[in-house]
C-alpha cells in the first residue's frame, strides 16, 4: 500500500498504513524504512529522519550479525543496501530542514571515507545512495563549484559495475 501511494497527491491515502507498519517489525530495516516513503511525500520531516534513523541502526545490527567472518569486512561497519537506502532518505529529510551540518556529518562517515573504514556491499541501492546523498547535498545548497571536480566516493567502491552511476 505505501508503495502503491508513493506519490505526493496520493501519500495521504497510505498515512494510516505507514503508521501501522513502523511497529509491525521493530527489528527489520526495510519495515522501519518503508513508512518514511509516506512521510516525505508529505513533508513530515521528522518523521521521515525518525524512521530512517530506525533503520539505519536496525540494518547495522543485521548487518553486523551478517558479515562477522566475511574477511573483507573486518572489524568495519558494513554499508549494505537496507542501511545505504534509509540514509539516502534520511539525508533528503535533513535537508529539507536546513539540516546541513548533519548531512556533511553523514558524507564524511559514511561516503567521503578515504581510508576505508567502511565497507559498502556491492550494489545497485547503495551505488544510487552513495552517488546522490553526496550530489544532493551540493545541489540543495546550491554549491554548484565541488561539483566541476566532483568524483564519486568512496574511491574503494567498484563504481565500474555501476556505470550508471557516473551519470550523476
Amino acid at each position: 500500500m505505501i508503495h502503491s501511494y508513493d506519490d505526493i497527491g496520493l501519500a495521504h491515502k497510505a498515512l494510516e498504513a505507514a503508521e501501522a507498519y513502523s511497529k509491525v517489525a521493530p527489528d527489520c530495516p526495510h519495515a522501519l524504512h518503508m513508512p518514511s516513503h509516506t512521510f516525505v511525500d508529505l513533508g513530515m520531516w521528522e518523521e521521515a529522519i525518525e524512521s530512517n534513523k530506525r533503520s539505519m541502526e536496525a540494518a547495522l545490527a543485521y548487518d553486523r550479525i551478517l558479515y562477522k567472518n566475511d574477511s573483507t569486512v573486518g572489524s568495519r561497519d558494513p554499508i549494505s543496501e537496507e542501511f545505504a537506502h534509509a540514509l539516502s532518505f534520511l539525508s533528503f529529510a535533513q535537508m529539507q530542514l536546513a539540516r546541513d551540518e548533519e548531512v556533511k556529518t553523514s558524507l564524511e562517515t559514511f561516503i567521503f571515507d578515504k581510508e576505508g573504514k567502511k565497507y559498502a556491499i556491492d550494489d545497485g541501492t547503495v551505488a544510487d545512495a552513495l552517488a546522490s546523498i553526496a550530489l544532493r547535498y551540493y545541489i540543495e545548497r546550491d554549491d554548484w563549484a565541488p561539483l566541476e571536480s566532483f568524483q564519486l566516493m568512496p574511491s574503494y567502491f567498484p563504481w565500474a559495475t555501476f556505470p550508471w552511476a557516473n551519470l550523476f
